[in-house]
């Protein structure tokens, strides 16, 4: 056997040995065959037009991001056919990207470095998403050399017609897109650092609540964006109830709660068995209403965020509680296609709520800390 294909594979099964991740992987192979490569290339893609005014894009924090948005006007459409297809029918933009990292002189260190940088990508992607309110997602990238040719126009020949099929927005919203400039992007990259730099545990329960909101925002994810953009909000509540001061929020201890459940539990039982279980049951874990209260009661008003979650509205007659669980009970589903059109109103109204508890509890996350 080849004295080089023998190391490659050697080095394939060791990288593989040492992450199941594939995007870790994909970046392991990447710094062998560059080893001193001291950034980490990416891709944002999504419905953001990011409008740059600087060729050589924006870097701050140890980030560098540039706009790959093309401007047809004026130009062959042959030139781009590629990048000209994807923004005009399927309204998706890129955003290239690199990371500065510090070379590593072996695969362990290397792999600690990457890990650590695909979290930075991830909290990136979620705090565009996050305030630009767009549908995202990122790749991994590698930069490889191309020959670039002038392309000829197309030869001329007689009129004919043919039947194409040709893709439809399934909404409004899939062909809405979001436009982004320079300075917006500055800000972005330094509420990133800003995230990145608060301390755990608290740090990583905030990242997973702005990834889930991110997740909310990707139109491809159906019904399910309504469970996300709840579930961004729900593992905040779970998190600081859990954590805060128990005399701040006014949760049970213990010995409150056994005296409780055995004053239930002292009365007739042969009345009312299955309401008693409940109250036994809410005293040992209480509803997501009063969890959620826990935290939100000391950072904002409690009439606002009580009433958007768990008051009905006109139209629907139900609260965006009572529409989550239908909906992770399986109650409304994708085949319900009027029921999931007069939803639209309030997905907008949860993916508001999601966006303005993250924002608030980032915003107040040095209090909450002092309150842990």
């Amino acid at each position: 056997m080849d004295n080089s294909f023998r190391k490659f594979i050697e080095r394939t099964i060791r990288i593989h040995q040492l992450t199941e991740d594939e995007i870790a992987q994909k970046y392991l192979e990447l710094l062998f065959h560059f080893p001193e490569t001291n950034k980490l290339p990416f891709i944002i893609q999504g419905n953001l037009q990011c409008k740059s005014q600087n060729k050589d894009g924006v870097y701050s924090n140890g980030i560098w991001l540039k706009s790959n948005l093309y401007d047809p006007e004026g130009k062959n459409i042959f030139d781009e056919p590629v990048k000209n297809y994807l923004q005009m029918y399927l309204n998706t933009y890129k955003i290239e990207g690199a990371i500065d990292i510090v070379p590593q002189n072996n695969i362990e260190n290397a792999k600690a470095e990457i890990i650590h940088t695909l979290n930075k990508i991830t909290i990136l992607k979620n705090t565009i998403s996050l305030l630009s309110e767009s549908s995202l997602d990122w790749y991994p990238a590698t930069y490889i050399e191309v020959e670039v040719l002038d392309v000829p126009s197309p030869p001329k020949k007689g009129k004919t017609k043919e039947l194409c099929l040709e893709p439809l927005q399934k909404s409004q919203e899939d062909h809405a897109s979001y436009e982004i400039n320079d300075d917006y992007v500055k800000g972005m990259l330094n509420f990133t650092k800003l995230v990145d730099s608060i301390e755990e545990p608290i740090g990583t329960v905030l990242k997973t609540s702005m990834a889930w909101h991110a997740d909310g925002n990707r139109h491809q994810s159906g019904l399910g964006r309504f469970v996300s953009y709840w579930a961004s909000i729900e593992l905040l509540g779970e998190y600081f109830y859990k954590n805060l001061n128990p005399k701040l929020i006014g949760k049970k201890d213990k010995s409150t709660k056994k005296k409780q459940i055995l004053n239930v539990l002292s009365n007739d039982l042969s009345k009312n068995i299955f309401q008693k279980i409940e109250q036994c049951f809410f005293l040992m874990n209480p509803p997501i209403r009063e969890k959620l209260g826990s935290f939100l009661n000391l950072i904002s008003n409690s009439n606002e965020w009580e009433k958007a979650l768990f008051s009905p509205d006109a139209d629907t007659n139900k609260s965006l509680y009572q529409i989550r669980n239908d909906i992770a009970h399986g109650l409304i589903s994708e085949h319900d296609f009027e029921k999931v059109a007069s939803l639209k109103k309030r997905l907008a109204d949860m993916g508001n709520m999601s966006k303005k508890v993250v924002l608030i509890t980032l915003g107040n996350i040095e209090k909450l800390a002092l309150k842990s």
